[in-house]
């Protein structure tokens, strides 16, 4: 994806989300324990980070009890982008 990017082979907003649909797959995947999906998270490139990774995140981070991690991710999210979903979470 990156080296179609250096050559404009697709577009920066494409690749944005194929990253971000790439990322969201992947979380669905990690649900086999919190200590994976926060090892994930660490791993993962801020400008890749956003709301809409957040809140799958965070739900399985609910799902496994570490609700603690869910809470310091939300509340990270929630001072960059104020959003109602992350509240209801």
């Amino acid at each position: 994806m990156r080296l179609l990017e250096k050559r404009d082979g697709v577009a920066p907003q494409l690749a944005q989300e194929i990253r971000l649909k790439a990322h969201q797959e992947n979380v669905r995947h990690l649900r086999g324990g919190p200590g994976q999906l926060l090892e994930y998270l660490r791993q993962l490139p801020a400008m890749e980070n956003s709301l809409r990774l957040a809140i799958p995140l965070a739900e399985a981070l609910i799902e496994h009890g570490a609700h603690d991690q869910a809470q310091r991710l939300i509340e990270g999210q929630l001072s960059v982008y104020w959003d109602p979903a992350l509240i209801s979470l």
